[in-house]
């Protein structure tokens, strides 16, 4: 039983780190619109990447890729594989991810990072899918807690904040940590 209350802890947490990630990386990258700097010599130009049908098409097929590797009569390994061992695949992936950003910012350091990035997203989808498979889960869950976390603690996004104000990096940071803090204290 202590096992699977830590193994249930891990997850939790690698999941929430994980999802809250690729949560944050979404709502930032893909809806929300980018920050103008008031200074034009610093601001950093960007790729605008907006949600495609193609691309909400591709996220269909990995979660039925997923599913089909994971049910009975799927793929042997990701059969036998557990949620511990996957967490395992997971940190050797976030590895990979920090190997590749030292290659930036040359294109083929985009493209091994692009790659790398797709194994960490399979990785952590993966893990949800053997949670939900091992522990019944419901695999929606963890979507709903990234968001709802992004937007706890960013109260000062004007989409859903408060009305807080975050002038810098730092202050934003500085209320992450420190909503972060309350909901540990609850």
């Amino acid at each position: 039983l202590l096992h699977v209350v830590l193994m249930s802890h891990v997850s939790s947490l690698v999941l929430g780190t994980c999802l809250g990630v690729v949560s944050t990386a979404a709502v930032f990258y893909w809806v929300l619109p980018p920050r103008k700097s008031q200074d034009r010599s610093t601001q950093v130009p960007r790729q605008e990447a907006p949600v495609s049908s193609e691309r909400m098409a591709s996220l269909d097929e990995v979660i039925r890729l997923l599913n089909r590797c994971v049910n009975s009569g799927g793929c042997p390994w990701t059969a036998s594989v557990t949620p511990s061992e996957m967490v395992g695949w997971l940190s050797s992936e976030c590895t990979e991810v920090l190997q590749a950003l030292d290659e930036l910012p040359s294109q083929a350091g985009l493209q091994k990072l692009s790659l790398e990035l797709g194994d960490l997203l399979f990785c952590t989808l993966m893990l949800i899918r053997l949670v939900s498979r091992e522990h019944g889960l419901d695999p929606e869950l963890p979507w709903v807690d990234a968001l709802n976390k992004v937007k706890r603690r960013t109260p000062y996004m004007r989409e859903w904040g408060d009305g807080s104000l975050a002038a810098t990096a730092d202050h934003a940071k500085a209320l992450w940590c420190a909503a972060k803090q309350r909901e540990l204290q609850k």
